[in-house]
């Protein structure tokens, strides 16, 4: 994973400005979470930037909704990997919005509900 623009903008506009901002990766395979987990930690430790510590994975869900004109929120019943997909979003909002002073609490809600085991 080449950061070299990313980190370019973060050192010379964004830190200095002390602006708020945090790292997402994305388009994880649901298989390789693992070694996501740790490019995270490695950019964290290398740079000493901000790294959502959720991981946004890549699921066939996305495109289906996408084909068809609606979001994975929109996909119906409890297809599964929607509501994985959804959970994942979810996730990375619930550490974000604090930082802006958004309340989660809905957010969270619904969070537990689509993962009740923690998954």
């Amino acid at each position: 994973m080449d950061l070299t623009l990313v980190s370019r903008v973060l050192r010379a506009e964004i830190i200095p400005l002390r602006i708020p901002y945090l790292l997402a990766i994305s388009d994880v395979h649901p298989a390789a979470i693992a070694g996501a987990d740790d490019t995270a930690d490695n950019i964290r430790q290398t740079n000493g930037f901000n790294v959502a510590s959720t991981l946004i994975r890549n699921y066939a869900a996305y495109r289906e909704a996408r084909n068809n004109y609606r979001t994975v929120l929109d996909w119906g019943g409890r297809h599964s990997r929607a509501r994985n997909a959804e959970a994942d979003y979810l996730a990375l909002a619930c550490e974000v919005f604090p930082t802006f002073d958004i309340d989660v609490t809905p957010l969270t809600k619904r969070l537990r509900e689509l993962t009740p085991h923690g998954t």
